[in-house]
């Protein structure tokens, strides 16, 4: 299920790709669902940063990059969160992130997906696309685009494409309140992270998925399931259990990350009280965000009415 652990890691590739709209509606307050939460010592979304030297606290809240609009929410503690902070901190900053910055998406002219898999994958997965999607795969392979930017498009269709965004609400409501955006990452680091993952292997992993398409809309459900529960642990559990091989570049995608955070973190949050706002599989585990950040010696726990 490659797309759905991405959509709880990297977020450039599911929030340009499939919701490029939503700096026309900045602004905006968008429908959400209030949801009351009973929050617990390790599950949850949101979390309060304080000690250390801090002279007002910062939170951290997991996201998963797209979701069903229906399943959209922001709970009472999360939007008090957000106006005690003075600046909004993503992965990076959606503010300066359009389509243009995407030049990454194309595979090296040598290689391409039907080169990448047999004769008889390729047909599977062109029919999957004309039958299910109600897409033509050569329009994506013409451009000959990357493996695993052709499985964030069944993500999408998971959704039937009505989805919200965390990332652009945020980056929407800091416009509206005159809040600094700030990114941990650049765009271009986050395409290199896609890059770490052999083309071969994304494609195996995009035939997998369509194979298996049934069994990963079942694991995605769980996953939004999970998710707008505040189940935090269960979601860790999900990926651990997932058998795509994205975790196999777990390293990468994840460790490596998050251990470079952390120091930008410290600082971002001594400047001015802040609204990180990440991927929720980096936030728990012996090297999530979280546990490095008690290393620290700083005082993190869920947020409480």
């Amino acid at each position: 299920m490659i797309k759905n652990l991405l959509l709880l890691i990297l977020p450039a590739l599911f929030i340009v790709s499939c919701n490029n709209s939503k700096d026309e509606e900045a602004g905006k307050e968008p429908e959400k669902m209030q949801v009351e939460y009973k929050y617990g010592k390790t599950d949850s979304l949101l979390w309060k940063v304080t000690g250390n030297g801090l002279k007002q606290p910062s939170y951290i809240f997991g996201t998963v990059h797209i979701i069903p609009k229906d399943d959209f929410f922001i709970s009472k503690e999360l939007e008090k969160a957000f106006d005690e902070s003075e600046q909004l901190v993503l992965e990076i900053d959606m503010g300066k992130l359009d389509m243009s910055s995407l030049d990454g998406i194309a595979m090296p002219k040598d290689i391409t997906l039907k080169k990448l898999i047999s004769a008889e994958d390729y047909k599977m997965i062109e029919k999957f696309f004309k039958d299910t999607l109600k897409m033509d795969l050569a329009t994506f392979t013409s451009s000959n685009m990357k493996p695993i930017f052709i499985s964030s498009l069944i993500a999408e269709n998971f959704s039937k494409g009505n989805t919200e965004s965390y990332e652009l609400t945020f980056t929407a409501w800091a416009k509206t309140k005159k809040k600094e955006i700030k990114g941990l990452e650049t765009i271009e680091f986050q395409m290199s992270v896609f890059d770490s993952i052999p083309y071969d292997k994304q494609a195996e992993m995009l035939v997998e998925t369509v194979k298996n398409y049934q069994e990963s809309k079942k694991e995605l459900t769980n996953l939004y399931k999970f998710y707008i529960s505040n189940e935090l642990s269960k979601l860790q559990d999900l990926s651990d259990s997932s058998d795509s091989g994205l975790m196999d570049y777990e390293d990468i995608l994840l460790t490596r990350r998050n251990n470079d955070w952390i120091g930008k973190i410290e600082k971002i949050a001594m400047e001015k009280p802040s609204f990180f706002a990440v991927g929720a599989l980096h936030l728990p585990g012996k090297g999530g965000i979280l546990s490095l950040l008690r290393e620290k010696g700083y005082t993190v726990e869920p947020v409480s009415k």
